[in-house]
């Protein structure tokens, strides 16, 4: 008896875990084309590297590109289908973080400053300027909250550290980002000088600005609590 074989990639399985609705349910896939005519106005379909997977349950469509790079004999005879899940981004919907480096935001993290943590999170895959634009902005609403507003995310840092608010080492350390620490970029703008050096270190600073500036005070706060008043007026 023939062992049937395991799907290779999830562009062979039928059923799986909807991204929208989160059921396990059956998927019906399309290879997407574009129609061109010759001069004669014959119709040719055209294959692409995009994939459909429509949801039996909720009805929504989950799209994936086919990533696989390919040379030579192979690239003459179509598109080949990829060799394992790696190889497969998933461009609709974008609701998973796929980069491991990033960290999730800290609870204390203020929830408008929460919101484009994420949406950088989920963009800096595709587009890491994206993402790094995002979180600027980030850091920028982070300080506002903090109650720091200068011309730029370095010199709000900066202050930060001379209220002690957070400690001189951690405002230093945005010096190592140069994202951060170029004082020409604008918010909301990453020029091409610094698409380089975007990491997901920018989302770690972040949160260790919420740790220093709103978590720890915070816990401090709860341990004095725990002390009689007459205690706590004498420390």
């Amino acid at each position: 008896m023939k062992i049937p074989e395991l799907p290779k990639t999830i562009l062979d399985q039928k059923s799986f875990k909807c991204p929208h609705c989160g059921a396990f349910a059956h998927m019906k896939w399309e290879n997407l084309f574009f129609t061109i005519h010759d001069e004669q106005g014959n119709e040719h379909n055209i294959q692409t590297r995009v994939h459909q997977a429509r949801c039996a349950s909720c009805e929504k469509e989950n799209i994936w590109y086919n990533n696989r790079e390919v040379s030579g004999w192979l690239a003459l005879h179509g598109i080949p289908r990829p060799s394992n899940d790696s190889e497969l981004l998933r461009l609709f919907p974008i609701n998973e973080i796929s980069n491991t480096d990033i960290p999730e935001y800290l609870p204390d993290m203020p929830h408008d400053v929460q919101e484009l943590y994420k949406e950088a999170a989920l963009i800096f895959e595709l587009s890491p300027r994206s993402g790094a634009a995002l979180i600027r902005l980030a850091l920028e609403r982070l300080c506002e909250h903090l109650g720091v507003r200068k011309k730029n995310i370095k010199e709000s840092i900066e202050e930060l550290a001379k209220k002690q608010i957070i400690p001189l080492r951690v405002a230093q350390a945005a010096d190592n980002i140069r994202l951060i620490g170029n004082a020409n970029v604008h918010s909301g703008i990453i020029g091409d000088e610094v698409l380089e050096d975007i990491n997901p270190a920018i989302f770690t600073y972040i949160n260790l600005i919420v740790d220093y500036a709103i978590t720890k005070p915070k816990e401090i706060d709860e341990i004095n609590a725990l002390f009689p008043e007459q205690k706590r007026a004498n420390i």
